[in-house]
């Protein structure tokens, strides 16, 4: 899997995600699934939007991708 999120970005994704975690769980409304999705994608530094966009925050574009292609090199 391509890592394209940064550290910053993982940090923000975790906050938000645990709010709206807590909120969606207190209020009883469906704001839990989205933090779930944004601690999912913090968790395995990958977000499937930023793959269709072509977006990188990470510092170095597929650093943990373990493929041998030229294209992530």
């Amino acid at each position: 899997m391509q890592v394209n999120v940064g550290k910053i970005d993982k940090i923000i994704r975790i906050i938000i995600g645990l709010l709206l975690l807590i909120i969606g769980v207190v209020f009883d409304n469906l704001l839990w699934i989205i933090g779930l999705l944004l601690l999912f994608s913090a968790y395995y530094s990958f977000c499937l939007l930023y793959k269709i966009l072509n977006i990188a925050t990470n510092d170095k574009k597929n650093d943990d991708c373990g493929c041998s292609c030229k294209c992530c090199k």
